[in-house]
């Protein structure tokens, strides 16, 4: 079912997929490298540097919060 919804999201210009094999992924940096490299962007970051890349890609602010 995701998978059908998902195939449907392709001809999309505006929405991105990656798939992750759970198996390979021994940390969360490796995950988070994993999803940074999967999606186009630099991969090799350290964990920190990762996770606050993957936050300015997915998490989008409001002009008034703080």
């Amino acid at each position: 079912m995701v998978k059908e919804i998902t195939e449907q999201l392709i001809e999309s210009t505006t929405v991105r997929q990656a798939y992750v094999n759970c198996m390979s992924i021994k940390s969360s940096k490796d995950l988070y490298s994993t999803l940074l490299e999967l999606l186009g962007y630099n991969g090799d970051l350290s964990e920190a540097l990762a996770m606050e890349e993957l936050q300015n890609i997915f998490v989008t602010k409001k002009k008034d919060s703080p």
